[in-house]
């Protein structure tokens, strides 16, 4: 007890600083695995896989975490979505989430391709996303789990000579693609597969399709070349990538003429269930996207105030895996150490540095005494 009494930390807030740096570092570890420690990412080995960026005739959009995150906050909320709650429902998690590599080429593969603009020389849009998976309300059986993903509209301005955009197609096996007339939306139904009932990552690629376009060239009369060309509205292809809309065929109705998930064309048959069968209609007659649309802001919602450059960056390492790691985990793991290295010397030298202080107090009142008893004697 002696020994510790003579335990004297000059800085009185250190220990208080080292016990506030335990419990932030204790804090920081736990928040850093609940959000990281069970999610592997697919697509680390990937040379694509980079933060959001242009980078030489590439231009990438990583929302693989943050669509996961977002997700995540999904479980907090109330069935409609919108109030927080304190109860995760666990209706999204690492079994019904998928992490997808989607990759947009302007490349034809018959030698035609696009670019962004006449300065923008860049071809291929290269997207990291996660999907929610569709169980097709069998969640025992994983052979007919699918993910529908909304295809982007055309983002290569400078197109191919004489040719305009008709939509994307893909080799990928079980692709089926849709058209949505009513909103003019391209989506592709990907089948998804499964190991050890993780869902297995998927790759996959959309390439340009090119048809020929009307072109007109102004030689004397502007007004004439004008009104050579198509009005400015959704114009029918006469060939090329067909196009299917989503019908729901009712209980005892014939769905003879549509497509089946497959894409296999139905000569006969007949719907038997109660909720109605689900096929699909390939469009004949229907307007297609034509290129070179443009959108009023009019129709826009939410307007830019003011941009910080570079901000998302900074953000997006800061909410990376190993940037939180080596920003904020080890920082403050390192300024542990050192506060617990500086209040172990204080307490193994402390208790010499009060002697000795304790020492010099007493010599000098002693030299205090001689010089009065001294003047005293004079006296």
């Amino acid at each position: 007890m002696k020994n510790l009494k003579k335990i004297n930390i000059k800085n009185k807030y250190r220990l208080l600083t080292v016990l506030s740096l335990i419990l932030i570092l204790v804090t920081v570890n736990i928040a850093y695995f609940i959000t990281y420690g069970d999610r592997i990412l697919e697509f680390t080995d990937d040379p694509d896989y980079i933060s959001s960026q242009v980078l030489g005739n590439k231009v990438y959009v990583n929302e693989l975490e943050s669509d996961y995150n977002y997700y995540m906050g999904l479980n907090y909320t109330t069935n409609d979505g919108q109030i927080p709650t304190k109860i995760n429902k666990n209706i999204y998690s690492d079994n019904n989430l998928v992490q997808v590599k989607i990759t947009y080429s302007s490349d034809d593969l018959s030698g035609n391709v696009g670019y962004v603009s006449l300065t923008e020389r860049q071809d291929t849009y290269i997207y990291f996303k996660t999907y929610y998976i569709n169980d097709n309300n069998t969640k025992e059986d994983l052979t007919d789990d699918y993910i529908d993903i909304e295809l982007i509209d055309n983002p290569f301005t400078d197109r191919p000579t004489n040719l305009g955009f008709n939509g994307w197609f893909t080799k990928y096996r079980g692709a089926f693609l849709t058209y949505n007339s009513n909103f003019y939306e391209r989506y592709a139904k990907i089948p998804v597969t499964y190991t050890n009932n993780k869902p297995d990552k998927i790759d996959i690629t959309f390439n340009a399709s090119w048809i020929d376009a009307t072109i007109v060239n102004v030689e004397t009369d502007f007004n004439n070349a004008i009104s050579s060309l198509k009005t400015a509205e959704m114009h029918q292809i006469e060939s090329g990538t067909y196009y299917f809309s989503k019908v729901t065929v009712g209980m005892w109705e014939s769905y003879a003429g549509y497509y089946n998930s497959s894409g296999e064309y139905q000569n006969r048959g007949t719907c038997y269930s109660w909720g109605g069968c689900t096929y699909y209609r390939r469009l004949e007659n229907e307007t297609l996207y034509q290129n070179g649309e443009y959108y009023s802001m009019d129709f826009v919602v939410g307007k830019s105030t003011k941009v910080i450059p570079d901000l998302g960056k900074v953000l997006s390492i800061i909410l990376n895996k190993w940037g939180f790691l080596f920003i904020v985990v080890l920082p403050i793991f390192f300024i542990f150490i050192s506060q617990v290295y500086a209040l172990i010397i204080e307490i193994k030298y402390g208790a010499l540095d009060e002697e000795e202080e304790l020492n010099k107090k007493e010599s000098k009142k002693v030299k205090k005494e001689e010089v009065a008893k001294e003047k005293h004697n004079k006296d």
